[in-house]
């Protein structure tokens, strides 16, 4: 709807009428447009210049422009409907929801959430396993020059910084104030904040302990996430499984799963010896027999 002008947005006329019925302007819509309708638009609401939007739902088409109908509030009659989207559009639009997934069941969207979380893990040990052996072709592994230990710790600030960031804006949704002032963008600095404090811990701890803390904390705050939803809020996951709302409760469950996974990596990481990290050194002395003991060509 952004890229058409429509009547749906016009100035209040500051005179009180009485709204017509939503229900019938829905159901004219969806007969327009031939499918469902989810989304619902009212424009100065109890006014004489009222408008109210119908757009189609994003399930029932692969484009994400979906087409939608604008009626006057006081009359019910319809006065704009989106114009044919152009080529570009269309080609834009399909792009757009073949990467959002709208269009599709659960089933589909929960594979494009399985593909995602392994294309992130692929980068993720992508990035951890160059450091790891170009470490041990270092002259001295113990004393890496300023390149690696910059890659290093930029390894460390977006591998585990970032879902710590992400983390700290979930619980800055659930416990900032409701009135605050630019609220919703206060959240999204909250992700910043601790993503740039990761980057600061990176900096000033070594190495492994940043490996072990910054997960152990990530999976801390996610697992949390799920038994204050249950204590503070009446949407929690035993309420959300009893009114069958499955999208809730597989986000609470989802959360668990993801903080008992960053929990388990920290363990490994924690248990672990750190042979990976240090490497023996490589002299002189062993590089040469490496040479005279490979065979010739």
């Amino acid at each position: 709807d952004a890229a058409f002008p429509n009547a749906g947005f016009v100035e209040p006329a500051g005179k009180p009428a009485k709204m017509a019925s939503l229900s019938d302007m829905v159901r004219d819509a969806e007969q327009r447009l031939g499918a469902s309708a989810t989304y619902l638009s009212v424009n100065s609401p109890g006014d004489a210049s009222a408008r109210v939007t119908v757009s189609r739902s994003p399930s029932s088409m692969l484009s994400s422009y979906t087409p939608s109908l604008t009626y006057d509030g006081v009359t019910g009659k319809l006065v704009w409907q989106s114009p044919p989207p152009s080529a570009g559009m269309e080609t834009t639009g399909g792009m757009i929801g073949l990467h959002a997934g709208r269009f599709a069941g659960y089933d589909l969207r929960f594979l494009y959430f399985l593909c995602g979380v392994a294309g992130c893990v692929m980068v993720a040990s992508g990035l951890v396993l160059w450091t790891v052996k170009r470490r041990g072709k270092l002259p001295d592994p113990e004393r890496p020059h300023f390149g690696f230990r910059l890659v290093e710790r930029m390894n460390i600030g977006v591998v585990a910084g970032f879902p710590l960031g992400v983390a700290a804006m979930l619980w800055a949704n659930r416990l900032l104030p409701i009135h605050l002032a630019e609220r919703a963008e206060w959240e999204v600095r909250t992700l910043f904040l601790a993503w740039a404090a990761s980057f600061a811990a990176a900096i000033l701890v070594r190495p492994r302990l940043c490996w072990i803390w910054l997960p152990a904390l990530t999976g801390v705050l996610l697992a949390l996430l799920p038994f204050y939803n249950l204590l503070a809020t009446p949407q929690g996951l035993f309420a959300a499984l009893g009114k069958g709302d499955l999208a809730i409760a597989g986000i609470d469950l989802g959360l668990l799963v993801f903080g008992a996974g960053f929990l388990a990596i920290a363990r490994r990481v924690a248990g672990s010896r750190g042979e990976a990290s240090h490497p023996p050194r490589r002299t002189a002395r062993n590089a040469a027999h490496e040479i005279a003991v490979e065979p010739a060509e």
